[in-house]
């Protein structure tokens, strides 16, 4: 999994970039489930690292199994990945569970490889930017959650822009992430949670990447 400052889910607490010239933006090659979690990606390398990050996205169609997320992956790093710091697959548990074996014998295949599941999906991760805490337990729910939520009194759509706003308040849906997790049992995660999402890892990995990474600490005092 990502590497965490928590090392919440250490099997992917593998191995660090390699070093690489400033000149050069570093690559980062993604497989994402769907059109939100790729519109999501380059909303956070635009405005939290200021398109110093450069993503490649594997050919994968909408509503991905983890099955072709991996086949994708891999093809695209054959292709394209040789320089690339990373390859991140991005998706929601749905009906991936049959599919960890293979998801588990890709990461194990390089210290590049890495994953972010949200369950019950990634709109979970957004509510987290709004509130402490989100109440639905289902996927349909959360979505209508996020929508009494969303920026400028808009009805959020999958697929659509993301507001600068979202990605400025992601220091507090980490902090909540991290709240959540303190409540859970020993050996939780992401296959076994009502709620779970891995997003703070892949950020934090970003942040380490960007070549004009500076602190980001949070007074506690702002989250509610």
């Amino acid at each position: 999994m990502a590497k965490s400052k928590d090392h919440v889910r250490s099997g992917q607490n593998r191995g660090r970039r390699v070093s690489r010239g400033r000149s050069l933006k570093p690559l980062v090659v993604f497989a994402v489930e769907g059109a939100t979690e790729r519109v999501y990606i380059n909303a956070l390398i635009t405005h939290r690292y200021g398109n110093r990050i450069a993503p490649f996205f594997a050919e994968t169609r909408d509503k991905s199994s983890l099955t072709n997320l991996v086949s994708e992956i891999e093809r695209k790093m054959q292709r394209d990945g040789g320089a690339a710091e990373g390859a991140w697959i991005v998706c929601d548990t749905d009906a991936n569970a049959c599919h960890r074996e293979q998801l588990e014998k890709w990461l194990l295949q390089s210290e590049r490889h890495r994953v972010a599941i949200s369950h019950p999906c990634i709109e979970y991760w957004f509510v987290l930017h709004f509130k402490v805490t989100a109440r639905s337990l289902d996927a349909q729910h959360v979505v209508k959650e996020l929508d009494k939520e969303w920026l400028g009194g808009k009805s959020y759509k999958k697929g659509a822009s993301i507001p600068p706003d979202l990605i400025n308040a992601t220091e507090n849906a980490i902090k909540r992430v991290r709240t959540r997790r303190q409540s859970l049992d020993s050996g939780a995660d992401v296959w076994n949670s009502p709620q779970w999402t891995d997003m703070p890892e892949l950020v934090e990995w970003l942040d380490d990447l960007d070549p004009q990474s500076s602190a980001r600490t949070l007074d506690s005092g702002n989250v509610s």
